[in-house]
């Protein structure tokens, strides 16, 4: 063979190789994505100018209240014993007058029920651990620095829980079971104020499990692992079980696990059913379910509470969530099926559940195949549907059903795209994007603090946030991508 016919040879086999190898080779949008304008302005506006090693974290860390956002970023370069230092900033719903109005902030900030319109977030003081909690109040303008409102015991660092009379102070002691709860109710004034705190009152200090729902706790002790009941604000306990280990509960029922079975309780008559012989595992109840997975013994069961109806799953299996239609999906060595707990009845799922690389929605399981590929399988028995032709696992989805998430471009660098659906083509957003929020989270809980805000919805329907790091360009920068809807 001679030289050239070697070379073109050797190309050949790279061309292909690459071409097989290759399955997400970069290639570019075919032209900008479509939006709608935002403060007057069209195309993307930028809210707020960041520098480089300010790093915005996603919606934990974008919240709106009163008219203003509030925007929290780490600070990369700093760090300290547990966290990034963080900075965390008020700015028009325009990006007008941007402020610095507090540091070392856990997330963004939000809000309490009797205060709708004062920011509160959790601080970390100096010398304390990175997850305690330090309640403070912030003034919008900056102009006065924040306020504690609820100081941290002397000798703890608790995190916080908001309820709906107050905050639950928590501390998690070395073994990380023990832990101590202490109530502070609101107090009357026209700013965050609260009474001193009050111990739980149960026979032993410390509690290994507890399940909170509006204004009524359920609390397990340490030792003797007694259930009791309290209402709140007064604290008052009743005994429910004795051996309990985990709690949950709704209205109606309360479902606990004691060292041998897990077991349904109907709270009105105290009728007491066995739904599973799990030792351990993570109970969990909802409007029309009971269901527990076990933990060491694996398998578990879930418990219709209209019909009393009882699904118990073998061990390799794992509840994923139930559907509206009532339906569970249950996942299997990678494999998922709808189950019916009535009946029993299963419809395998052809999508695998792989890697955890796959999402839930109301009518359908969405997954990434081993090419990236973006694919949607509906309950309903429906054909599978390709969304995008790559993508990452950070995409989102708007509300017509098209995808947006990041993409490598042919010079190498990482753009931000959102994907015609049916056709499958890519339309620039932008280029450069580190990270990028619907606004939207499932629990909008920051790492030392449980709460649900005013609104856990800080972006309209269909406006992304996003973070751009580009020298003169770097910033958060929103985008209205409703007008691309068809």
């Amino acid at each position: 063979m001679k030289g050239w016919q070697r070379a073109l040879l050797c190309a050949l086999f790279c061309a292909l190789f690459c071409a097989l190898a290759c399955a997400d080779d970069p290639r570019s949008p075919v032209g900008p994505a479509a939006s709608a304008p935002l403060c007057g302005e069209e195309g993307p506006l930028r809210l707020l100018a960041l520098a480089d090693d300010e790093r915005f974290r996603g919606a934990r860390d974008l919240s709106r209240i009163a008219g203003r956002y509030y925007i929290t970023v780490e600070l990369e370069g700093e760090a300290q014993t547990f966290d990034y230092p963080t900075r965390t900033y008020s700015v028009g719903l325009c990006g007008e007058d941007p402020q610095v109005v507090g540091e070392n902030l856990h997330g963004a900030p939000f809000t309490l029920r009797p205060w709708p319109e004062v920011p509160v977030a959790c601080r970390t003081p100096e010398n304390r651990l990175g997850y305690s909690c330090e309640l403070v109040a912030l003034d919008p303008t900056g102009g006065a620095p924040p306020t504690v409102v609820l100081p941290l015991p002397e000798y703890s660092d608790p995190w916080a829980i908001i309820v709906d009379d107050g905050v639950m102070l928590r501390e998690s002691y070395a073994d990380a079971i023990d832990q101590g709860l202490t109530f502070h109710a609101y107090a009357d004034g026209p700013t965050p104020t609260f009474a001193a705190g009050l111990d739980l009152g149960l026979p032993e200090p410390t509690i290994r499990d507890f399940a909170l729902r509006g204004d009524e706790l359920f609390a397990i002790t340490t030792d003797a692992l007694e259930l009791y009941h309290l209402t709140l604000p007064e604290l008052s306990a009743t005994l429910v079980a004795e051996d309990a280990a985990q709690v949950a509960a709704n209205a109606t029922h309360v479902l606990y696990v004691s060292g041998s079975a897990a077991v349904l309780r109907e709270r009105a008559t105290g009728i007491e059913t066995v739904i599973s012989d799990c030792s351990s595992g993570y109970p969990e109840v909802d409007a029309r379910f009971a269901h527990v997975d076990c933990a060491n013994d694996g398998g578990g069961a879930i418990v219709d509470l209209a019909s009393s109806a009882n699904l118990t799953y073998a061990p390799g299996r794992r509840a994923v969530r139930s559907l509206a239609d009532g339906r569970w999906l249950l996942e299997t060595d990678e494999t998922g099926a709808l189950v019916d707990v009535s009946s029993g009845a299963e419809n395998p799922l052809e999508l695998t559940l792989k890697y955890q690389r796959y999402w839930i929605e109301p009518d359908a399981l969405l997954a990434l195949d081993d090419y990236g590929s973006l694919l949607r399988e509906p309950f309903d028995g429906g054909p599978l549907e390709a969304l995008a032709a790559r993508a990452s696992g950070d995409f989102l989805r708007l509300s017509d059903g098209r995808v947006v998430t990041d993409v490598p471009l042919v010079d190498g660098t990482t753009a931000l795209v959102v994907v015609d659906r049916g056709s499958l083509d890519e339309r620039l957003i932008d280029t450069e994007v580190v990270l990028y929020t619907d606004g939207v989270t499932d629990n909008p809980a920051v790492p030392s603090v449980e709460t649900t805000p005013s609104s856990a919805r800080a972006l309209d329907p269909d406006v992304l946030a996003y973070q751009v790091i580009d020298g003169e360009r770097s910033g958060l920068y929103l985008i209205d991508l409703s007008a691309g809807s068809r």
